[in-house]
């Protein structure tokens, strides 16, 4: 997830950084055609010329570039701006009389930053921090590089004096150099520095996301929306004692039906009937607790309650026979084993919140309404019930059901006994 996220931003870098370059080109070569700033007739031609083919090209990345192509299309971007600096240079070498710019190198100073300072600002634009860390760095150690072969080259000297900066083409403005120089580092570090907050911020927006994708796990759709639009750290860091709707299914006979079965089919088996019971719990406004081997645990209620969740509940387990019963005429028809099992449902007080240490800490409910639920699911194998609900949760309910009641339940560990319904549907 969190490389999908990345490759994402990458490539839409790639695709951003390449239309600025590809406009800024197009720009050049029809200023070039309207007002020619050339000294001859192959420099009027080559620097509109070289223009269009870099602007052809950014063109061609910004248009085709994707997660499948984009490791080949970054070093093709990052090489065309080399070879575009370059090929420049070549251009203003033969388009120039090298005397006439010998005897005025110190007013051609001024112009030596800015190519420098356009890569090094662009460059923030691929979101990339080590790509733009290498193009800062690159442009602003090969700017100090000319600069440095200007002066091995010619006389060059620092003047204050206005005068002698205009009369003299040798003479260097000092105030503009050192500006100029510290535009080039300015610009450099504060590239670099946007780049490594743009990169940190993209990978606290991952984890954020990656957080989401979790709750997706868990929560139906509707209930992932409200844990969004709340302050997810204030409802899960303190526990808090609530009324919930406690749910618990579990495969018939699993042990001795997957003895004589290979890993990867009880796998297979398992995730099946998982995926059946969570698209049941999510259509109800339930939240997956846990999967328990073959037996699921989800709760009604939580982080927070929907309404009715008892009634929530009942419906899910409504939804599960459906589903399981079509599941059975589909693995009857394919001559397999038909899949059975058993449901028990219980409305009580529980513990809701993270338990656990710094280790792990798991998001769950906590209580003896949860021993409840879960010693329900057992009993059926001893009442041949499909369903078992207690009293506490019946009574919630919204519609009048047919059941068959039994008195004096007794849970292990729990001296006060209990009313339980006995469904079938």
């Amino acid at each position: 997830m969190e490389n999908d996220l990345l490759l994402d931003r990458y490539v839409a870098g790639l695709k951003m950084v390449s239309w600025v370059f590809a406009l800024l080109q197009l720009v050049v070569v029809f200023t070039n055609l309207l007002l020619p700033t050339a000294n001859t007739n192959f420099g009027q031609f080559a620097y509109p010329t070289i223009f269009l083919i870099a602007f052809l090209a950014n063109s061609a990345i910004a248009l085709t570039s994707n997660a499948q192509n984009y490791r080949y299309l970054l070093p093709v971007s990052i090489g065309l701006i080399f070879f575009l600096s370059v090929v420049l240079a070549i251009i203003q070498q033969i388009d120039n009389d090298l005397e006439v710019i010998n005897q005025n190198l110190g007013r051609y100073m001024d112009y030596q930053f800015s190519t420098g300072i356009m890569f090094i600002v662009v460059s923030v634009l691929y979101l990339r921090y080590l790509i733009t860390a290498f193009l800062s760095v690159a442009f602003t150690v090969v700017t100090l590089i000319i600069v440095y072969l200007n002066f091995q080259i010619s006389d060059l000297f620092f003047s204050f004096n206005v005068n002698e900066i205009l009369s003299d083409g040798l003479a260097i403005n000092t105030q503009w150099f050192v500006l100029m120089v510290s535009f080039v580092l300015f610009s450099a570090i504060v590239s670099v520095v946007a780049s490594w907050q743009f990169d940190r911020l993209t990978s606290q927006a991952s984890n954020v996301e990656r957080a989401n994708q979790q709750l997706g796990r868990y929560f139906s759709p509707e209930v992932k929306a409200e844990i969004e639009k709340a302050n997810l750290a204030e409802m899960s860091d303190q526990n808090k004692q609530s009324l919930v709707a406690v749910l618990f299914t579990d495969i018939n006979g699993f042990t001795q039906m997957t003895e004589k079965m290979e890993p990867g089919e009880v796998v297979k088996l398992i995730s099946e009937y998982q995926s059946k019971m969570v698209a049941a719990i999510f259509s109800s406004g339930g939240t997956v607790d846990k999967f328990i081997g073959d037996a699921v645990m989800a709760t009604f209620g939580t982080p927070t309650s929907r309404g009715n969740d008892a009634q929530n509940a009942f419906d899910c387990a409504r939804k599960m026979q459906i589903a399981m019963s079509q599941w059975s005429k589909e693995r009857s028809e394919a001559n397999l084993p038909v899949i059975s099992h058993r449901i028990g449902i219980h409305f009580g007080p529980c513990i809701i919140g993270n338990i656990g240490g710094e280790q792990r800490v798991e998001f769950t409910v906590l209580g003896d309404t949860v021993n409840v639920a879960n010693r329900l699911c057992d009993a059926c194998k001893n009442y041949d019930a499909e369903i078992l609900l207690s009293e506490d949760l019946a009574n919630r309910l919204s519609e009048e059901i047919k059941s068959e009641i039994i008195d004096n339940f007794e849970i292990r560990g729990r001296k006060e006994k209990m009313k339980v319904h006995k469904l079938s549907m």
